[in-house]
């Protein structure tokens, strides 16, 4: 018999709104309107005295909820590489899962290719990176480039084996790499 270990996720996390709509004129003058009207109507309808821990409790009820209304919420983006045309096809997707669409299987598909044509040029653009910065003899710059795109797994320690099959160390194979 197997027994598998349920993952412990936190059931209230802080919900993160997009502040970055507060650049918007429009939409910083609806978010202040909303709040004031909010507290405005706060005052007038309870004008009895609240304990701190109260009063803190309606303010923050208060600003989430127009936050909510007037912000809405951020998306988190786990990778750097995926565009806008790839998030919009799975939120496409998404809501045609949700409806019960015909063309789910269509969407899928779209999302698949378009994610993947994301990577590519991804792969292609730190490879263009990397050939520039070992053309120049940046060894700096090849390595960092290294680095986040193994996002820290290689080992420093990692020894190298050059062309005639001795051990070259990582620094004395990123000059190999300069050289024609």
């Amino acid at each position: 018999m197997r027994l598998r270990m349920r993952a412990n996720l936190p059931s209230n996390r802080p919900v993160k709104y997009d502040i970055s709509r507060l650049g918007c004129q429009q939409t910083r003058a609806e978010f202040q309107l909303r709040l004031s009207n909010r507290f405005a109507g706060f005052q007038a309808l309870h004008p009895i005295e609240y304990s701190a821990e109260e009063s803190w409790q309606l303010f923050k009820s208060s600003v989430n909820e127009v936050a909510s209304q007037t912000l809405g919420k951020t998306r988190r983006r786990a990778k750097d590489w995926i565009s806008g045309r790839t998030i919009e096809l799975a939120n496409q997707t998404k809501r045609a899962r949700c409806s019960e669409n015909d063309d789910i299987h269509r969407l899928r598909r779209e999302t698949a290719r378009s994610a993947k044509a994301d990577l590519n040029t991804y792969w292609r653009n730190v490879a263009e990176i990397m050939e520039q910065a070992a053309s120049v003899g940046d060894s700096r710059k090849l390595y960092q480039t290294l680095k986040t795109a193994t996002k820290g797994n290689s080992k420093l320690s990692e020894v190298l084996m050059d062309t005639n099959g001795t051990h070259n160390p990582l620094e004395a194979a990123f000059r190999n790499l300069a050289e024609p």
